[in-house]
This record gives C-alpha cells, structure tokens and sequence, in this order.
C-alpha cells in the first residue's frame, strides 16, 4: 500500500492536504485543521472516473442532513 503525500491546495477558498492511494490510484482532498472533512474524491474506474466534490454550503449543512437520515438497526426496519 502507498499513500502519498501531495502538495496543499485550496477548494473553494478551504485549505487542503492531498493524497494520492494506491493500490486504486485514488485522490483524496481533506479540510486541514477543524474537523478534517473529506472535500474531494477521484476513483478511476473502468467506465472513467468517478468525482465526489462538497461544495458551498453543503459542508454546513452535511451533519444536520446525516442525524435527519439516521436510522435505527433492526432487520425489520421499523422503530421503537
């Protein structure tokens, strides 16, 4: 496994550090300080890559959304 270490940057006015893993030859772009959320995903893929950006406002608004979507564990589905 490698994981290399890229030069910082910035997405959308937020300071980055940049990785490159292999095996899967990814690129990941993480927040530096704070909570060091992941801003950035490149996965090359058979069909051509695939880009996961957060942008804007989302990255505000992303914990809120999650707690909303939580849902119990149980086979049935249902809650208690």
């Amino acid at each position: 496994m490698l994981i290399q270490r890229l030069p910082e940057a910035e997405l959308d006015g937020v300071p980055t550090c940049g990785y490159f893993l292999r095996p899967g030859n990814a690129y990941v772009y993480i927040e530096r300080g704070g909570d060091h959320r992941l801003l950035r995903l490149i996965q090359p893929t058979d069909f051509g890559p695939i880009e996961a950006n957060v942008q804007g406002e989302t990255r505000k608004a992303a914990a809120p959304e999650r707690e909303r979507r939580r849902r119990r564990a149980g086979s049935s589905g249902e809650r208690s």
